[in-house]
């Protein structure tokens, strides 16, 4: 059974969504979120303002899109990921994750900024951080499985613990424009943790 292709007016509503979503994007790193109105948005992406509410509720709706795609991206790169030592995948998605929030930095600081410290607005893409913890958490339970780590902490509490390097990391460095880029301070937290839940002898 083959899928439907989209009519031409849902083409329409997804492209319409789309330049709502790259005008509203690019504005936030031009003008900041608080310099940009939805007036802006809708104007640089040639819609209507009741367009714009047809598909975000809010300016905050649009970076709650960014989040998920980010992190879909991440999972996709931690699901393609087959390095045999759990250490150097967790090292990859760090890697990774760096590599992008310094790619991305404007429109990444403003995310960081507003979301993670509001964190009812990432209540709709639950399911996609909780796909990330699961990959995370059955890394941890391999590792304890191999005796590279110790069982004496759940896999959950490890994957939070790892997770918090990165994220307390990253957020510092969003809240400031003269901070370094946190890659090798968040390696070498990670190395020390993973040193500390070595397995046992």
């Amino acid at each position: 059974m083959t899928d439907t292709a989209p009519s031409r007016r849902e083409r329409k509503k997804l492209e319409a969504r789309e330049r709502i979503y790259s005008a509203a994007l690019a504005l936030f790193e031009e003008r900041g979120f608080e310099g940009t109105r939805i007036e802006d948005i809708t104007e640089g992406a040639d819609v209507a303002v009741g367009t714009f509410f047809t598909h975000f509720p809010s300016k905050e709706a649009v970076l709650t899109g960014y989040h998920r795609l980010y992190v879909e991206r991440q999972v996709k790169h931690m699901s393609g990921l087959d390095q045999s030592d759990v250490r150097e995948r967790f090292r990859a998605v760090m890697k990774w994750t760096a590599r992008t929030s310094r790619k991305e930095s404007k429109i990444f600081k403003i995310m960081m900024r507003r979301l993670i410290l509001q964190s009812d607005l990432l209540k709709d893409n639950v399911p996609v951080i909780l796909e990330s913890f699961r990959i995370m958490e059955s890394w941890i339970v391999e590792a304890q499985e191999s005796g590279a780590m110790t069982r004496q902490f759940k896999p959950e509490l490890i994957r939070a613990a790892i997770s918090d390097i990165w994220n307390m990391a990253l957020l510092k460095w969003s809240g400031s424009d003269k901070l370094p880029h946190p890659e090798n301070d968040m390696l070498t937290k990670l190395d020390l943790l993973w040193s500390g839940m070595g397995g046992e002898e």
